[in-house]
């Protein structure tokens, strides 16, 4: 049973791997957002230009809803907040305020879709090498078993 479960989470984490390879090149080309507006803060979850973003807004007087959005990226251009441009091995962390006829903090971090990837395969490279050693083990531990049985008849 163990063997199924795992085998089952294997499977699911290559898949998921595909997935986000699949929606790592659209993030090049359309960027996709889902935002959730309770009443003093705006929370969206986005992907663009290769990274997935969260971002926090504060922001007073909503009504709570649920937006998504779609649209082409734009060369050049960013969501607002502007993602920093600045960033180490794709990973990003930005805060500060939206002015607006008021002012807005927000806080955007930023988490490469590589990192997705490689976390995905994480568990299938593990169960892979946990595989290949115990067959190496089952290999080289197989008994040997030394039987004389002569070739040619002999003659007694």
């Amino acid at each position: 049973m163990k063997k199924k479960i795992l085998r089952f989470a294997s499977d699911l984490s290559v898949l998921l791997c595909i997935v986000t390879a699949a929606l790592w090149l659209r993030s090049f080309f359309i960027s996709d957002m889902v935002t959730y507006a309770p009443n003093h803060s705006s929370y969206s979850v986005f992907s663009e230009r290769g990274a997935v973003c969260w971002r926090w807004i504060g922001v007073g007087g909503l009504k709570p809803q649920w937006l998504f959005y779609s649209d082409h990226v734009v060369h050049g251009g960013y969501r607002s907040p502007p993602i920093s441009r600045i960033r180490q091995w794709g990973f990003g962390i930005e805060k500060g305020l939206i002015w607006s006829p008021r002012k807005f903090p927000f806080l955007v971090l930023i988490v490469p879709d590589w990192a997705f990837m490689a976390l995905f395969l994480g568990l299938p490279a593990v169960r892979q090498v946990k595989s290949r050693r115990l067959l190496a083990a089952a290999k080289n531990a197989a008994p040997t078993t030394a039987v004389n049985t002569p070739s040619e008849p002999q003659m007694v």
